[in-house]
């Protein structure tokens, strides 16, 4: 049986991998965790497993990049070497984490699809019990960064759901001029409007007393300003549907699902049931027009002209 030792296995990682931040952190932990570099993987993996995922406990930096990297450089030497190992057994990510990164997994795992508390455990590699006090923070209302995310639990399957997805930009001044300004600029008599201006004023509302001043000055200059949101809360699609916002068309473009649009016509007003979809000319997209298709009839109708929409369940 040929040797394969930690150091053998290390060199090609970095080698292969181009990952000499990563062999240096590793190589620097096992040596404080006193694990010889001359170690035969196949005859001491368990071993070495158990002693890697032990240390990490009493490792004072980030925890969360040090299993990261753990995982990462043994899935390398189970592929590798045909080892039969699955490092997440002993380097569960999930556990490491500070909270905030938690929560954020959490949500953007519980954005796929609905989940049991049994499947999201298994996921993370932890208990059902350990699992639990973040989810009923979750229900609750977790805040991060100003923001209130929730998640709902349907008391029928007992399964976790959310459409929720957090994005967080580090931009510098420029950027977030070019985000705000630009997508309130973009939002002028266009479909997406109604978002475009939420997002902007959203992000505008997070900003320091500087950059407020900063951003708002130059935006006067093309007669754009920014609103207060009340509360910055996560607002659930079905939530938002059954408020009957006006003029909220991304839901309905992004899922297909029918609707009803109430619009003015020099005919007087008229109300159309049907699927929406953009409208094209040429190679390009309209963002200020729409097209209502049913069965019997479509309707190009301009932004500026519907009065309302609502969800509907039949196309008529």
């Amino acid at each position: 049986m040929i040797k394969i030792t930690l150091e053998k296995a290390l060199q090609e990682y970095k080698r292969l991998n181009y990952a000499r931040d990563e062999y240096r952190i590793l190589h620097k932990y096992f040596l404080q965790q006193e694990i010889a570099m001359d170690v035969d993987l196949k005859a001491n993996l368990e071993k070495l497993l158990i002693k890697c995922a032990d240390g990490i406990g009493s490792y004072t930096r980030d925890k969360g990049k040090l299993t990261r990297i753990l995982n990462h450089f043994f899935n390398f030497v189970s592929q590798k070497y045909q080892l039969d190992i699955e490092p997440e057994d002993y380097f569960p990510v999930f556990k490491t984490l500070e909270k905030s990164e938690r929560m954020v997994a959490l949500l953007k795992y519980l954005q796929e699809k609905p989940r049991t508390r049994k499947e999201i455990a298994e996921h993370f590699h932890i208990t059902e019990r350990a699992l639990r006090d973040n989810l009923q923070e979750l229900q609750s209302g977790f805040t991060f960064l100003g923001y209130t995310m929730k998640i709902k639990v349907d008391p029928r399957t007992n399964t976790y759901d959310s459409t929720i997805h957090p994005v967080f930009l580090p931009l510098n001044l420029s950027e977030v001029y070019a985000l705000t300004v630009g997508l309130k600029l973009m939002g002028r008599d266009s479909v997406f409007g109604d978002i475009f201006y939420y997002i902007a004023d959203s992000i505008f509302q997070q900003l320091s007393s500087y950059a407020r001043q900063r951003i708002a000055g130059k935006a006067n200059e093309v007669g754009i300003s920014f609103n207060e949101i009340p509360a910055l809360v996560y607002r659930a699609e079905d939530e938002i549907i059954a408020s009957g916002r006006d003029q909220l068309l991304a839901y309905f473009l992004k899922s297909g699902a029918p609707c009803k649009i109430e619009y003015n016509t020099e005919a007087g007003i008229q109300t159309i049931t049907g699927k929406v979809n953009y409208v094209k000319s040429g190679r390009n997209y309209l963002t200020h027009r729409i097209i209502v298709q049913n069965e019997k009839k479509q309707v190009e109708i301009d932004y500026d002209q519907i009065l309302s929409i609502q969800f509907t369940r039949s196309e008529n």
